[in-house]
């Protein structure tokens, strides 16, 4: 809890707890499309959409829900941050940045569902997977 000022090493953390829950050919084939310019398989994309979208919705719903609680601390930029970080962790990697017995009843239910998805088929994450 005591990196929840660093942005680097949260952002690391969060990249390779993703890499983790994502099945190592959907994170080869991001890859290519990002380097050079290959289109993305459906597949692949089953398994990258949803994570995005559960990496970014929960982001935003557990800032807006902790910004004067748990995140009250911290500068704005920091709330984003750790927001990102709390929610790429709950479904990956299991490391929290904040105290997280502060977390309000909804966060709490939001964190809960996060868990429950859990990553990609193919990936390392528990739960039920983002293609179900």
């Amino acid at each position: 809890m005591e990196f929840a000022n660093q942005p680097a090493i949260l952002y690391t953390l969060a990249l390779v707890g993703i890499c983790g829950g994502l099945a190592p050919a959907a994170c080869l084939a991001l890859g290519a499309k990002l380097w050079r310019g290959r289109s993305i398989p459906l597949n692949h994309l089953l398994a990258l959409v949803p994570t995005a979208i559960l990496l970014l919705g929960g982001m935003l719903i557990l800032a807006i829900s902790e910004w004067n609680g748990l995140l009250a601390h911290l500068a704005w930029d920091d709330k984003l941050h750790n927001a990102f970080f709390l929610s790429a962790a709950a479904r990956t990697i299991g490391f929290n940045s904040l105290d997280l017995s502060q977390f309000n009843n909804f966060s709490y239910v939001v964190y809960i569902f996060l868990m429950l998805i859990g990553g990609s088929p193919g990936g390392t994450a528990g739960g039920m997977k983002t293609t179900t």
